[in-house]
């Protein structure tokens, strides 16, 4: 399988839920993740119709770009550890209502993460203020 298209994502999905014994199907919380790539409707669709949740990269679009622009400085807090301590390269906000989501499943939350690159990193036209961005969807709930 090619894993190049949303139905080939989806039969992935569907293939690893299938190896869930069907005793523990609805006690297991379930989390798709991918990059940016496979952030196809198609596929987040799937999401919730399985009860999968996910998160997965999104792109830097235009209306992405200006709204972590619009982002106030005191918006962004220290994005942490798996362990739960604050990291100290990273911080994230929320854009979920600083762009437009209405074509995605109820829900979905546009988080973004910026971190300062390793010393000797070459900035790019997409890095504002020596930041380094990143997006993601998620239906995940805010803690």
């Amino acid at each position: 399988m090619s894993q190049n298209t949303a139905v080939d994502q989806i039969a992935v999905a569907e293939e690893a839920l299938q190896q869930i014994p069907e005793e523990h199907i609805e006690e297991i919380e379930l989390l798709l993740r991918a990059d940016s790539a496979n952030a196809t409707h198609d596929l987040i669709d799937f999401c919730p119709e399985t009860r999968i949740g996910f998160s997965v990269g999104y792109d830097l679009t235009e209306p992405v770009r200006a709204a972590i622009l619009k982002v106030p400085q005191n918006a962004w807090v220290a994005a942490l550890e798996q362990d739960g301590t604050a990291r100290t390269n990273g911080e994230v906000c929320e854009l979920s209502d600083l762009v437009d989501l209405s074509s995605w499943p109820e829900g979905t939350r546009l988080i973004c993460r910026r971190e300062r690159p390793h010393p000797g990193a070459q900035l790019s036209f997409t890095d504002h203020d020596g930041h380094r961005f990143q997006t993601f969807l998620t239906d995940q709930a805010s803690p």
